[in-house]
């Protein structure tokens, strides 16, 4: 589902019924790429704000075997708590910005590699080629003011 079906769906429910909804993000673009992680980091901010519960991130549309890891599904975490309190202009500003740095390989995105190939398997950690494109995303994100290392500390301290 694209981030327009994400919004108008999960705000339909929230203003309309007491169902809580619950999605994964499907991405296009394979495990191990900046591209799935800037259209996570899409997602994320757009089912945040429009109330949708975050259940979990997969890469290539769910349709590659062995794409899907923990690096992203922290991603997930942080850019979402990152959004709680975020007005709907806002998000969509992050949005526009979000896309735009796949917009152009979005129908054409790259395959990726599986889990194996990124991470090693006998630590369970990411390989430094992963850490180093998260790395670049994250940075990159919070360049842009959404604080995804530390805002959720400020939404935790205000809950409180």
């Amino acid at each position: 589902m694209g981030l327009w079906g994400y919004a108008a769906g999960g705000q339909a429910l929230v203003l309309n019924t007491p169902i809580q909804s619950i999605n994964a993000i499907y991405t296009q673009a394979g495990l191990g790429t900046e591209q799935v992680l800037w259209e996570i980091a899409a997602a994320s901010v757009a089912c945040t704000v429009s109330g949708i519960y975050q259940g979990g991130v997969g890469a290539r549309d769910g349709s590659t075997k062995d794409h899907t890891s923990g690096l992203e599904n922290r991603f997930n975490a942080q850019v979402s708590h990152s959004s709680l309190g975020m007005t709907l202009e806002d998000a969509n500003g992050y949005l526009l910005e979000f896309f735009s740095k796949y917009e152009e390989t979005h129908m054409n995105p790259p395959s990726g590699k599986p889990f194996s190939e990124i991470y090693n398997v006998g630590t369970l950690e990411p390989t430094n080629e992963w850490l180093e494109k998260y790395n670049t995303v994250s940075d990159a994100i919070v360049k842009t003011g959404l604080d995804i290392n530390n805002r959720w500390k400020e939404i935790k301290r205000k809950a409180n």
